[in-house]
């Protein structure tokens, strides 16, 4: 029966269904045993692997050690680095002033022979002096004679007789000639005096020339140099080596922290694939487990697949020839049902009086026809009455509202013409509006595109006036200093250092001079200097200086930056120094301690030149040169303050 067959076709579905899990249970189980297989050719390559790691580790610790050691050897020797660069700037010295230590044994030989030659001159004209003295003495006699009148009374012995006057002398000595020679000897008198100070200088200076070269000669000197800059080298060639060793160093401590940490993973991947391999035996007994049941009492699995597909196939065109014939015993029932149904409705009695009133194929079809066209008639006038303007014409018909006039008919279709053309007009404006928009969206993509290009260029750009507003005192400047002021500032603060010791000196420790990064009048910082007042501890503007402190503060600066030009100047000295003026602004006291300042330069070895009208400057200073006018012009008188 159909029960019965309904129930072995599901009976014989579900063992098609345990058979294709066991096929793919079969196919799983050789997926398994190839990743098995796979599992352990790997496991023995992470065991060869591991093994390599552990061999091969004592040559990286060792590597390490070598490279560690290396860098400690060479960071030892660098140690003496500091020592090295003082012996080279030591020995550059020492070169130096044996080459200035030549220089000036040249210029002493040459003094001492200047001065020579000076005491030579001297000498002869003291002799021709002392002769023309002698000379001048010894035709006195003759020249009182000269002078006697007869019957006059002698200058000498008073008698009005002169019975024996002195003969006159062949070649007479005159006072000029006496005065030049005097005026000569005083000029050689100088003179040697001046060689005598020249050599002493030179010699003086020759001496501290030969204790700064530490009495090496010039070729010795630059021996030396040569070593110390020899061993330099060397220590820059070390410390070279020494980056190079501690860049091996660390590549060594990379690769060795490399492979333990190798190591490690491999160890962790060994114990996931043992793991795995556990899970993997226990999945393929529970496949097989599986499988040996699906089979049965068949073969093979694919013996019992097809076994099972035979019965399915039998059994399911049995239900469906039973679902068949079920079927056509409904359509059969339904069909007696109905055909009783219309006859009753038709009120026949049966079917053959049905028969009977059958029509002709032609009038059937015309009534037919008919029938449809006043169904679809009725239909397009319910529509219609359905319609909206219909709807809304009832309503207004209902509440008694008059229909247009023609007029009134004809003014709406203009207002709806006109509405029409500006509604196509906004339509056109609408349309040219789009136009734009998608022209400005293009060239908005364009400009995009092209800012995406710039980027770098913006960028750079950005940077660059960033770093140019920076230099010229702006942007992120917080000082507002452009680059070159903060570069002279350095040196404007080491000036105003060396002028303050000046200034304390000569205003009795009141004022100093310090160094201001105020900002300017067009709101950059600069070069600003202001005076310190002591006594009442603020600062001043120069300008609130007066006239005679405005001088010191000037002078003080002119000797602090000539201080700082010569140590600037790898110690070239400024012998000469001249100040003009501005000595009359000084009281009695200030003079002084200026004149004291400029007394320990003259001291120190400079020769310091000072231009004055004042009277007391030409009492103070025996060395110096004054210019005197008168209706024929200006003079020169030398006084070498003797």
């Amino acid at each position: 029966d159909a029960p019965a067959s309904r129930q072995a076709l599901g009976e014989a579905e579900r063992a098609a269904e345990a058979v294709a899990r066991a096929v793919q249970d079969r196919a799983r189980m050789g997926e398994l045993e190839q990743e098995a297989a796979a599992a352990a050719e790997r496991r023995a390559e992470i065991g060869r692997d591991r093994a390599a790691l552990v061999e091969s580790r004592p040559e990286r610790e060792a590597a390490v050690a070598a490279h560690r050691a290396a860098v400690e050897r060479g960071t030892e020797r660098l140690g003496a680095r500091e020592a090295v660069d003082r012996a080279v700037s030591e020995a550059a010295a020492r070169r130096t002033a044996a080459e200035a230590a030549a220089a000036r044994a040249v210029e002493a030989e040459t003094a001492a022979r200047a001065h020579r030659e000076a005491q030579e001159r001297r000498r002869e004209a003291a002799e021709r002096h002392v002769g023309l003295l002698r000379a001048r003495y010894e035709q006195a006699a003759s020249e009182l004679a000269e002078r006697l009148v007869p019957g006059e009374p002698c200058a000498v012995c008073g008698s009005p007789e002169h019975p024996a006057p002195a003969a006159t002398a062949d070649t007479a000595v005159t006072e000029a000639d006496v005065r030049d020679a005097e005026q000569a000897r005083t000029a050689a008198d100088r003179a040697a005096t001046d060689a005598e100070t020249a050599l002493r200088a030179a010699e003086q200076t020759l001496r501290t020339a030969r204790e700064a070269a530490a009495g090496l000669a010039p070729e010795a000197a630059r021996e030396a140099l040569e070593r110390a800059e020899a061993e330099r080298a060397a220590l820059d060639q070390a410390a070279k080596d020494l980056a190079a060793d501690r860049r091996r160093l660390t590549a060594a401590e990379k690769t060795l922290a490399g492979a333990d940490e190798t190591a490690a993973a491999l160890a962790a991947e060994d114990g996931r694939l043992a793991e795995a391999a556990a899970h993997r035996a226990a999945r393929l007994t529970e496949l097989r487990d599986a499988v040996e049941a699906a089979r049965g009492d068949a073969e093979t699995l694919d013996a019992r697949r097809d076994q099972v597909t035979a019965a399915r196939r039998v059994l399911a065109a049995l239900a469906a020839a039973q679902d068949e014939d079920a079927r056509a015993r409904a359509v059969a029932d339904e069909t007696d049902q109905a055909l009783t149904a219309a006859l009753a409705e038709q009120h026949f009695d049966d079917v053959d009086a049905a028969r009977a009133a059958r029509l002709e194929e032609t009038e059937a079809a015309a009534r037919t026809a008919a029938v449809q066209e006043w169904h679809a008639e009725r239909a397009r006038l319910a529509e219609l009455e359905a319609s909206e303007p219909v709807r809304r014409g009832r309503a207004l018909a209902e509440a008694g509202v008059e229909p247009p006039t023609e007029e009134q008919t004809r003014a709406a279709a203009e207002a709806l013409a006109a509405a029409e053309a500006a509604s196509s007009s906004r339509a056109t404006a609408v349309g040219r509006l789009d136009s734009l928009v998608a022209t400005v969206r293009r060239q908005s993509a364009a400009l995009t595109e092209v800012l995406e290009r710039s980027a770098g260029l913006i960028a750079e750009h950005t940077r660059v006036r960033g770093l140019l507003d920076l230099v010229r005192g702006g942007g992120e400047n917080l000082l507002k200093m452009p680059l070159t002021s903060y570069v002279l500032a350095g040196r404007l603060e080491e000036v105003a250092a060396a002028a303050t010791e000046r200034l304390l000196a000569m205003t009795d420790q009141r004022y100093s001079i310090e160094y201001s990064d105020a900002v300017g009048g067009r709101g950059n910082k600069g070069l600003e200097l202001v005076i310190r007042d002591h006594y009442v501890d603020e600062t001043r503007h120069p300008a609130t200086l007066s006239g005679g402190e405005t001088f010191m503060a000037s002078l003080a600066l002119a000797l602090g930056l000539a201080d700082t030009v010569q140590a600037e100047a790898g110690g070239i000295e400024l012998d000469t120094l001249f100040v003009d003026e501005g000595f009359g602004s000084l009281d009695a006291d200030t003079l002084d301690d200026v004149l004291d300042v400029v007394d320990t330069l003259r001291t120190g070895g400079r020769t310091v030149g000072l231009v004055s009208h004042v009277e007391r400057m030409r009492q103070e200073i025996g060395v110096r040169l004054e210019v005197r006018k008168d209706r024929r012009g200006s003079s020169l008188a030398v006084h070498d303050g003797a």
